[in-house]
């Protein structure tokens, strides 16, 4: 379930009605989810998870997302079986795997390395699985050459791994990994080693299995491009724990944290203190005594009553002003700065401006000198209030 993790470590859910909803299809699609509950790992005295609790419907392509260290990849050997969790369950259609060894959960995993037989060719490769399960000779061969077509290999079936290149090396591990048709199938960043041509065709390939073959893919990288372009479902990862997880669209506009507002599009941060709040939004004043108003929709989960928070806004959801005498209005954030860098980003770019205390980025259709003050503003409902980052707020 889409949730973001409070001060105290749990998981609270960020659209309560759909327990209601989830809970009466227990029965049905429900049933057949992933479900990691409390899951805990230590490694040397030092605890890396502490407590994941995450929910993969049936038929997602989820992608668990941090840097590096934040636990992504051990969340995801716990799944596969690699891994034992000191506490915690894994469940899969409501079948605890926990305790079952990575055969017996009968699922599919693409690692970075590949992990190709050098000494088999591509078709004996991909028919690996199938021999291990003794499935019969006609099956093998057709499952073989359905598989070798869905990622475009069917000429290279007669050749050694050494004779490919990576991004057909990269394919021939994604045939191995579907041909005997898992429940689930782990991918443990497995774009990592390609050049970025490669990697989008890559993705666009993984996207397109998906659609076809419609089982719960489940995939780890530190990439947020590479995750907003593959998953319906992005799980981002901090510190051993899940910190939010939704639709990339609702972390990327609904950060609940300054942490996923960072990570997600790397946002601006004001710090504010929350005067009070009431069905006409939240009343903030900024350092410098401003008071605005944000509207109600912009208040992320977990926010209280009153007290220190932190104002986010995106560089692209800026505008430029002409000059300092334009006045916009009230309903938006309104910064002057001193443009300290400017960076090219291919038909727009990107100032950082320093405005004596408060430092914010914000892209322009044109270029600045170094030096120049510009004035810049922000609709206030593209802004929004998130806690401190202690939690506080």
């Amino acid at each position: 379930m889409p949730g973001v993790r409070t001060p105290n470590g749990r998981v609270a859910e960020l659209e309560p009605a759909m327990a209601g909803a989830a809970k009466a299809t227990a029965s049905g699609r429900a049933a057949r989810d992933l479900v990691v509950s409390n899951v805990r790992k230590a490694f040397d005295r030092t605890e890396v998870l502490h407590g994941v609790d995450l929910h993969v419907p049936e038929g997602a392509f989820a992608t668990m997302l941090g840097p590096s260290g934040s636990g992504k990849t051990t969340v995801l050997r716990i799944v596969a079986g690699f891994e034992r969790p000191d506490a915690g369950t894994v469940t899969l259609g409501g079948k605890d795997l926990t305790a079952l060894a990575p055969r017996a959960r009968g699922l599919g995993m693409v690692f970075q390395s590949y992990a190709l037989f050098p000494h088999l060719t591509v078709e004996d490769n991909i028919a690996y699985p199938l021999r291990v399960r003794r499935m019969k000779a006609a099956e093998r061969r057709r499952r073989v050459a359905e598989y070798a077509g869905r990622v475009q290999l069917e000429p290279y079936l007669g050749r050694y791994p050494h004779e490919l290149s990576g991004g057909q090396q990269q394919r021939v591990a994604l045939a191995r990994a579907l041909v005997f048709e898992p429940r689930l199938l782990l991918l443990d960043e497995p774009l990592g080693a390609l050049d970025k041509r490669l990697r989008t065709d890559i993705q666009e390939q993984l996207k397109e299995l998906h659609r076809e073959i419609g089982i719960t893919f489940i995939h780890v990288t530190h990439d947020q491009a590479e995750a907003f372009a593959l998953s319906t479902l992005v799980v981002i990862m901090r510190d051993g724990g899940v910190e939010q997880a939704g639709a990339p669209e609702q972390l990327f506009h609904e950060p609940a944290t300054l942490f996923v507002a960072d990570f997600v599009g790397g946002a601006n941060a004001v710090p504010a203190t929350l005067l009070e709040r009431g069905v006409h939004g939240a009343h903030l004043q900024l350092h410098d005594g401003r008071r605005l108003r944000v509207p109600p929709a912009q208040v992320a989960p977990g926010v209280g009553a009153s007290g220190d928070v932190t104002l986010v806004f995106r560089p692209d959801a800026g505008t430029t002003l002409a000059s300092g005498d334009e006045h916009p209005g009230d309903d938006v954030l309104t910064l002057a700065g001193t443009v300290r860098d400017v960076t090219y980003l291919g038909g727009k770019y990107e100032l950082s401006l320093d405005g004596g205390g408060a430092r914010a980025r914000v892209h322009s259709g044109a270029a600045a000198a170094i030096g120049a003050t510009v004035h810049a503003c922000w609709a206030l409902d593209c802004c929004r209030v998130v806690g401190q980052p202690d939690g506080g707020g």
